[in-house]
């Protein structure tokens, strides 16, 4: 299951439970100029090895 809970306007936390445990934790915030996202993920993945990453997305300008 998947809870999801939007604490502001910028924010985005969810929770991965399988079989009633929880394996992964998501933190998502987007910068106040909406150009930026950053994601924390921590948990466990299949094989149970512990799971520590941050990523950063940068909006791209179209192409001309």
């Amino acid at each position: 299951t998947i809870s999801l809970t939007h604490p502001d306007p910028s924010t985005l936390d969810a929770i991965l439970k399988r079989n009633g445990h929880v394996v992964q934790r998501t933190h998502s915030v987007v910068s106040p100029d909406g150009r930026t996202r950053t994601q924390t993920v921590t948990g466990t993945n299949v094989q149970g090895q512990r799971i520590d990453n941050v990523v950063v997305f940068d909006k791209q300008s179209p192409a001309t």
